[in-house]
């Protein structure tokens, strides 16, 4: 859109007709007097032709059977959660065993006193809080066991993690080993390629430790009724390859999405109204989790600080993001951010270059997932979100403005007495376009200036929306031998240029079609008091 109103109103008619390679020094053998007009050149577009100039990679022009256009712009992010939504740090447990014997005398024969089987229940805590695991698969973890007997002799013992199991098998993990009097028996194995399975109790997360074994008391030793055996089971340094269970109602951040919009740079605050824009959400999620997004935080900025908050229904009521029921697929969820369930247009229409997105939600807004567990994460898993902000050229301009510089340095007007440039425009598009003039030297101070140059007028839209007779305008804009003066020592133009759509006093909108025209006729004449050699 930039390119189509600054190309339209100001860039042709200055730089396609070559006005910038124009050195009347190097003219001779031909005087020019007032009264001689000297054609400069032609130029013909069709807006289609115009914004497929357009110098911004992120944009697209889309074109449709009627040859209406829409401005698109893309922007993709991925992002993951599983490190932050459930995450383990160190877990230990700790069992004091006591077996209740009585003190003994010396025994006078070696004796083995049988361990009874016995179950302990302990708790793997997640550090997050609230959410209940069923099961978990290990990326890399240590499992480590130690054992420290007071007991007089030797104790062979059987421990088992009930729940922890390599992936390839169906046996629990176990181990087996002996431990003497006040010496820490350690075992400690690689948990990656395992997995655990848990239960819940009470909001707490849980699983079993089995143990076993015999007491091995030689001639002459003794039991007292202090004896035990102490237990640590530690699991650390976890990291999760998969996770399934119940996340519950858990308030998230996700990620701040920050959408450009480059093509908005130069354009003034207000005076822009478009009549349909859109902004959609195409959301691929590989999480088991369902979500439900709160936009509140999404806001629009411009160049000079000014931002507008997004509101309506679609921010009261917010948006679930669907989630798959099965590890290894996806579920996708659209988002249409419209004039129907929000102030978007108000967003757009400040003409913002940047639509900062803060995106949080609410992990299983509707309660538990079920009646068995059915959330997971997977490691390797992300939530893809492809933002598209499309604004179609149907607008209403009012007291709409943008500015434009260009060099001066390479056009010489020093022969000149005084210079005007005629301009004939041929319209299709339903804008009217004038343009400010200003002169500037290299500090930036007003040389001179060249007001309310009038260079398009806008054709009558019929009542089928469409431009079907062109309108013609012609504009003279003459540099007196002061303008000249300036010229020679200004550095840049700053073209402030005006623009307004057909009827846009009485609210109307019009739509820009690739097919209308603009045509560009351009004359020199002046009173210069060099002469030119045409042949050369």
């Amino acid at each position: 859109m930039r390119k189509l109103i600054q190309l339209t109103i100001l860039t042709l008619f200055l730089y396609g007709c070559n006005l910038g390679d124009l050195e009347i020094d190097n003219l001779k053998d031909l005087t020019y007097s007032p009264s001689v007009a000297i054609p400069i050149g032609s130029a013909s577009y069709t807006v289609k032709e115009l914004i497929e100039d357009i110098d911004d990679q992120e944009v697209e022009i889309n074109e449709k059977d009627d040859l209406s256009l829409s401005i698109i712009y893309r922007d993709n992010s991925s992002f993951q959660i599983s490190s932050d939504f459930v995450s383990f740090g160190r877990i230990e447990n700790n069992i004091n065993y006591n077996l209740g014997l009585i003190d003994s005398e010396p025994s006078p024969v070696s004796t083995t006193i049988p361990i009874p089987k016995t179950t302990f229940t302990l708790e793997f805590p997640e550090e997050t809080g609230g959410d209940l695991i069923d099961s978990l698969f290990y990326l890399s973890g240590m499992l480590s066991i130690e054992v420290t007997s007071t007991f007089e002799g030797t104790v062979d013992y059987i421990a088992t993690t009930v729940g922890t199991k390599n992936i390839n098998s169906v046996d629990d993990f176990s181990i087996s080993s002996t431990v003497r009097e006040n010496i820490t028996d350690l075992n400690q194995t690689s948990l990656s390629n395992f997995k655990t399975v848990l239960n819940s109790n009470n909001g707490k997360n849980e699983f079993e430790f089995v143990l076993e074994g015999n007491i091995n008391i030689p001639v002459g030793a003794r039991t007292k009724a202090s004896d035990n055996l102490d237990i640590k089971i530690v699991i650390s340094e976890i990291e999760i390859s998969q996770i399934f269970g119940d996340f519950g109602l858990t308030e998230v951040t996700l990620q701040n999405q920050s959408i450009d919009l480059d093509f908005f740079e130069d354009f003034s605050s207000t005076g822009l109204a478009l009549n349909d824009p859109k902004v959609k959400f195409e959301i691929t999620n590989e999480y088991g989790i369902p979500i439900k997004l709160d936009l509140s935080g999404m806001t629009a900025r411009d160049n000079n600080g000014n931002s507008v908050v997004l509101q309506g229904s679609i921010v009261d009521d917010g948006i679930e993001i669907n989630a798959p029921t099965k590890a290894g697929e996806t579920a996708n969820t659209q988002i249409e951010i419209s004039r129907a369930n929000s102030n978007i247009q108000d967003l757009l229409n400040m003409t913002p270059t940047n639509i900062s997105v803060p995106i949080n939600g609410t992990t299983n807004p509707d309660g538990s997932p079920g009646p068995l567990f059915n959330n997971f994460l997977i490691d390797q898993s992300s939530i893809e979100v492809a933002a598209t902000v499309e604004i179609p050229l149907d607008v209403k301009m009012q007291d709409f403005s943008t500015e434009i510089d260009f060099d001066i340095d390479d056009i010489d007007l020093d022969d000149a007495e005084s210079l005007t440039i005629r301009v004939i425009s041929t319209n299709e598009l339903p804008l009217n376009g004038s343009v400010d003039l200003q002169i500037l030297d290299t500090n930036g101070t007003l040389l001179h200036e060249i007001l309310n140059q009038i260079v398009l007028k806008s054709p009558v839209v019929d009542a089928d929306g469409r431009v079907s007779t062109p309108a013609q305008s012609t504009t003279d804009i003459t540099l007196s031998r002061e303008g000249i003066d300036a010229f020679i020592n200004g550095s840049k133009i700053l073209a402030v240029v005006h623009a307004s759509s057909f009827d846009a006093e009485n609210d109307t909108f019009v739509k820009i079609f690739s097919d209308y025209q603009l045509t560009f006729d351009l004359s020199l004449s002046g009173e210069i008091t060099t002469t030119i050699d045409l042949n050369d």
